[in-house]
C-alpha cells in the first residue's frame, strides 16, 4: 500500500505540473497584467480577438483620429505642429503667401510655379525581417500602436509603400539565401511567413489599400560572387550574371503566389558600399551592362510588369550613374527610374 501511495502522489505532482504549465500559457499574461496594472494591454487583447474573429480594424485601434484640416484657402499653406510635450499633428493657423522680397533673417519659401517635377507616389518604409520579428515580441497594444502610427491613414503617417530585402541584410536574423542551388530548383521564400509578410499583410489592412512593394536584394548567394561570402564586398562573378536575373524574377513569383504582387525592384541596394553586413558592388558600367544584358530582358519577358530601379544608393554619385546608363539606350529602355 506504501508504494501505491507513492507512486500516486508522483503521478499527482505531474498531473499539477502539467495543469500549471497549461495554465500559465493561457491566463499568465492576465497575472503579469494585473502586476503591471497596464489596462490598456487587456483592451488590446481584447480588440485582437476581435479582429483574429473579424478581420475588422474599426475597434481595433487604440489612437483617436486626427483633427481634421480645414480646406487650405487659396495663397496659404497648411501648417501642423506635432511635440514632445503631447501634440500630435495639431493643425495651427495658416500660413499667407506673400509675394516680395523677404527681410533679412525672415523664414522664406521661394516658389517658381512654372517649373514642375515628378509626382510623389507616397512614402514608406522597410520590412526588414529583425524589426518584424522585434514586433511580433512586444505586448500587442504596443504592436497596435506602431502599426497605426505608420500606416493608418487617419491615425497615423499614412505610409503606402514598402520595400523587402531579397536574400537576408544587415537587418535580418543571420545570413540566409532564397536559394542555394544553380537551377533555382530549391527556391523557398517560406522563412519571409515567419514574420515579414504578416506584418505587410497587417500594414495593407491598416492603410486599408494596398502598400506598393518593391523588393532589393542586398548580396546574391555566396556562390555567385567571387569573394564566395556575401558580406564584406565582392562582386557578382560574370558567369552567374544570368542566373542572378533570373532569381530577381523567382522571387517576385513566389511572392505572388504568397499573395504579394511585387511592383518592382531595385538592382542593388548600395552598390557602391563594402560595408561588414550583406552587399555586392557594381561599377557604373557593370550595373549597366547587367541591366542590358541580363535583368532587363528577364523581367520583361516575366510578364508581371516589374519596374526597375537603378542606384540605389546616395545622391552624390547619382549625375554618374544617370550619365553612365541613361547613355545606353539598350540599358535605359529597362530603367524606370533612379
Amino acid at each position: 500500500a506504501l508504494w501505491f501511495q507513492h507512486w500516486s502522489l508522483l503521478l499527482g505532482c505531474i498531473l499539477m505540473g502539467v495543469y500549471w504549465m497549461h495554465l500559465k500559457k493561457n491566463i499568465w499574461w492576465l497575472v503579469e497584467m494585473g502586476w503591471r496594472k497596464e489596462t490598456a494591454e487587456l483592451v488590446a487583447k481584447c480588440r485582437k480577438w476581435y479582429y483574429d474573429q473579424t478581420g475588422d480594424l474599426r475597434h481595433a485601434r487604440l489612437a483617436s483620429p486626427l483633427p481634421k484640416l480645414e480646406e487650405t484657402k487659396a495663397g496659404h499653406v497648411a501648417v501642423v505642429r506635432t511635440t514632445q510635450s503631447g501634440e500630435r499633428l495639431r493643425p495651427l493657423a495658416q500660413l499667407e503667401l506673400v509675394e516680395g522680397q523677404p527681410n533679412k533673417g525672415e523664414v522664406s519659401l521661394v516658389i517658381d510655379p512654372s517649373i514642375t517635377f515628378q509626382e510623389f507616389m507616397g512614402f514608406g518604409t522597410s520590412f526588414t525581417e529583425s524589426s518584424c520579428k522585434i514586433l511580433q515580441q512586444m505586448g500587442s497594444a504596443s504592436q497596435e500602436r506602431i502599426v497605426d502610427a505608420y500606416f493608418h491613414p487617419e491615425t497615423g503617417l499614412g505610409f503606402n509603400m514598402g520595400r523587402l530585402h531579397m536574400n537576408s541584410c544587415d537587418f535580418s536574423d543571420g545570413n540566409w539565401s532564397c536559394c542555394e542551388n544553380e537551377d533555382l530548383s530549391k527556391f523557398c521564400v517560406d522563412r519571409y511567413e515567419e514574420a515579414i509578410l504578416p506584418m505587410v499583410r497587417r500594414a495593407s489592412k491598416v492603410a486599408a489599400a494596398p502598400l506598393t512593394i518593391f523588393a532589393s536584394p542586398w548580396s546574391p548567394p555566396k556562390w555567385m560572387k567571387d569573394s564566395e561570402q556575401m558580406c564584406q564586398g565582392g562582386k557578382l562573378k560574370e558567369a552567374c550574371r544570368p542566373v542572378w536575373a533570373k532569381f530577381y524574377v523567382r522571387f517576385a513569383e513566389m511572392m505572388k503566389e504568397k499573395g504579394l504582387s511585387l511592383w518592382g525592384f531595385s538592382v542593388q541596394n548600395e552598390p557602391d558600399g563594402q560595408t561588414p553586413w550583406e552587399n555586392c558592388l557594381y561599377s557604373p558600367e557593370e550595373e549597366r551592362d547587367f541591366i542590358r544584358d541580363h535583368l532587363g530582358p528577364e523581367l520583361e519577358k516575366s510578364g508581371l510588369d516589374l519596374k526597375l530601379i537603378a542606384w540605389d544608393h546616395n545622391r552624390d554619385d547619382l549625375f554618374l550613374r544617370a550619365h553612365t546608363i541613361y547613355s545606353d539606350p539598350d540599358a535605359a529602355k529597362y530603367v524606370w527610374g533612379m
